[in-house]
């Protein structure tokens, strides 16, 4: 494909657009593109604002189920300590004991009141029916007065019940609020060790706990107690190598975190041990007992508390974390907002300067195309970009000073063409009145010569002599009217050089002026009754009064004599306006109107339509120049053929400031 055909390819291919931006304004078509150009990014903005916004949303319900999570872990202690202690209060009914489970039952009936609030203020359904299941299960546990009968497998099982309604609640609340979906790898992994390994250690060490305290509570430990503490060791150790593997990954994988949770992780895995040893060398390996229950229980209750104290610690942690990661989405938020706003700023800044420099420049265009067409060729473009508009004023300034050097050529031209056309007409005008005189001054001398020849000869008659004075009379009659004739003509001629005369300035209040007009000039009485003069209020110019007045009289003679037929005389109008720093001149008649051929020559020198009434045609060529030359201003000419005609002249209303 030729350079020509991918010219031709494209000027088809982007036609619509263009034909599009030719029908727009430049404020419509920047608003467009900028339109077009930043709703894309405006998608994607709201895009990125809509997923920060659902991550801080998701960190604050993580949050909440932290809360959750923490109350119920409380709980799970509250209710485990109830358990135990109801499993030794069948084997041994001590007042003690009984108080010390009447107050743990208050524990447990704060802990659940606690944990109620918080759930009501998340309102979920699925989390509210859970709860109310535990709430039934706490019911119906202590409906019960008697509780469950038979061994501690059995009595344990019965008030286990309350506390897996609880892990059950804890599972519910970690996928309701999305904790144990948490993205953050290390978040994830201590989320789900405290929904799922640590639930375990503690029930295993209850189990422990609550049996080892119902064996040593015997005179003598059964067969089938041994069996099961045997299987609680078993459990035990199951228990501590899942936990051991997973804490350790988990602290290997948080590495902000690492030394608190490894100190952490080494208590509840040291405590695990102890509790199981404890169990296996004082209870199931004894020969004998060494240790009484009461010691035995505190001792794993110890550890108990080491395993709550990790938990607060990784809630805590936790926490840590997702307040880190809702200050980051709130700053990525608050960040991308600032930045968007800056650039949004930056955007608007840059498209009104683009906009107001091309506005600016293409204002600037139609002002100086304006001058340039009203004739002000000295115009020139300011260069105060550096795209292509500079390029654009460059040529346009080039434009205008070849424009203004054609003008002045034209004018030039125009100039020997008119002096030729000056010199030609008033060397015609001069010819017939001067012609006439020569032609009687000879006859008058043929005449003269007759009448001295008969003198001379004796045979001049009275006859002769009389035709002879009546000759001379009617010759010298001719020789005078075309003499004044030819002097009329040069006396016009020398008033078609006119220039400013400074000492003829004065201020004139044309109110006044225009009043006292009709007087002053060399009109009819029918003319000056037909003058009708407007004029604004207090109009004060500075100007030549002399040239005003002569170019008035020349404007007003011409509507009144070639305006109209001499029966049917109308009225001319004499309009004087201020407009800015100019005064605006008008005359106007409503009578025959010029035609469009003598209308674009009505300026030139010996221009008439009433040649044969001997008028020279030199009065609006007069009234051109003393408008042009000797005042500073323009003058022009509107005409309706048969309808009107109206004269324009446009001059500054203070001379002195010309100079």
């Amino acid at each position: 494909m030729n350079p020509s055909q991918k010219r031709t390819f494209l000027q088809v291919l982007f036609h619509p657009a263009r034909r599009l931006m030719d029908r727009l304004s430049y404020l419509q078509k920047f608003t467009l593109i900028s339109a077009v150009f930043l709703l894309p990014v405006a998608l994607l903005g709201y895009g990125l604002v809509t997923e920060i916004q659902r991550n801080l949303a998701v960190a604050k319900v993580e949050q909440q189920g932290l809360l959750m999570l923490s109350k119920s872990f409380k709980l799970i202690r509250e209710a485990s300590e109830y358990r135990d202690r109801s499993i030794i209060l069948r084997v041994n009914d001590l007042d003690a004991i009984r108080l010390q489970l009447d107050a743990q039952r208050e524990q447990v009936e704060l802990m659940l009141n606690e944990l109620k609030e918080v759930v009501d203020r998340f309102d979920d359904d699925e989390i509210d029916h859970q709860f109310k299941q535990v709430h039934v299960s706490w019911k119906q546990l202590n409906s019960y007065s008697s509780g469950a009968q038979g061994g501690p497998h059995i009595q344990f099982k019965y008030y286990d019940s309350f506390v897996r309604t609880i892990q059950v609640l804890v599972d519910v609340i970690g996928y309701r609020t999305k904790l144990v979906h948490d993205p953050n790898l290390n978040t994830f992994l201590l989320i789900n060790m405290l929904s799922d390994d640590m639930p375990i250690a503690l029930r295993e060490l209850g189990r422990a706990r609550a049996y080892g305290a119902y064996a040593l509570n015997q005179l003598s430990i059964e067969h089938n107690t041994y069996l099961e503490l045997d299987e609680i060791y078993d459990d035990l150790t199951d228990s501590f190598h899942l936990l051991s593997n997973n804490l350790g990954y988990a602290v290997a994988e948080n590495k902000t975190f690492h030394l608190p949770l490894q100190r952490g992780v080494d208590r509840v895995i040291t405590g695990v041990l102890e509790g199981r040893d404890l169990m296996y060398n004082e209870i199931i390996e004894a020969d004998k007992r060494l240790l009484i229950w009461q010691d035995y229980y505190q001792q794993m209750s110890d550890i108990h508390q080491v395993m709550y104290q990790f938990i607060d610690t990784l809630v805590e942690i936790v926490e840590q974390q997702l307040k880190s990661r809702l200050d980051q989405e709130s700053n990525k938020l608050i960040g991308f907002i600032a930045l968007t706003g800056l650039l949004l700023i930056i955007v608007i800044f840059l498209y009104a300067g683009m906009y107001l420099s091309v506005h600016q420049m293409l204002r600037s265009f139609v002002e100086k195309s304006r001058a340039v067409a009203n004739g002000e060729l000295d115009t020139q473009m300011p260069e105060v970009t550096r795209d292509e508009m500079r390029d654009l004023a460059l040529n346009f300034n080039q434009m205008v000073s070849q424009l203004a050097k054609n003008q002045q050529d034209l004018i030039e031209a125009r100039k020997m063409a008119a002096l030729g056309q000056l010199v030609a007409g008033v060397a015609h005008e001069m010819n017939t009145p001067l012609g006439i005189a020569l032609t009687s001054v000879s006859f008058l001398e043929e005449q003269m010569a007759k009448v001295n020849q008969n003198y001379t000869e004796g045979r001049l008659s009275t006859a002769d002599f009389q035709n002879m004075i009546f000759a001379s009379t009617e010759s010298l009659g001719l020789i005078v009217r075309n003499l004044n004739k030819a002097s009329s003509i040069v006396s016009a001629f020398k008033m078609l050089s006119v220039k400013p005369e400074p000492e003829m300035w004065e201020a004139v209040n044309l109110v006044g002026f225009l009043s006292k007009l009709p007087d002053n000039l060399n009109l009819s009485v029918e003319w000056k009754q037909k003058c009708v003069f407007e004029c604004d209020s207090n109009v004060e110019v500075y100007i030549d009064l002399s040239k005003l007045s002569t170019l008035l009289e020349i404007l007003i003679n011409n509507a009144f004599q070639h305006g109209y037929d001499q029966d049917e005389i109308g009225p001319v109008y004499i309009r004087a306006t201020l407009e800015d720093e100019s005064l605006i001149l008008q005359v106007e008649d409503h009578g025959k109107g010029i035609d469009e051929h003598m209308l674009q020559h009505i300026f030139d020198p010996f221009v008439t339509s009433s040649r044969m009434s001997g008028v020279a045609g030199l009065g609006l060529h007069i009234a051109y120049n003393i408008v042009t030359q000797a005042m500073y201003g323009h003058i022009k000419c509107v005409s309706e053929l048969g309808t009107m005609t109206r004269f324009e002249i446009k001059i500054p209303k203070d001379f002195r400031e010309q100079l």
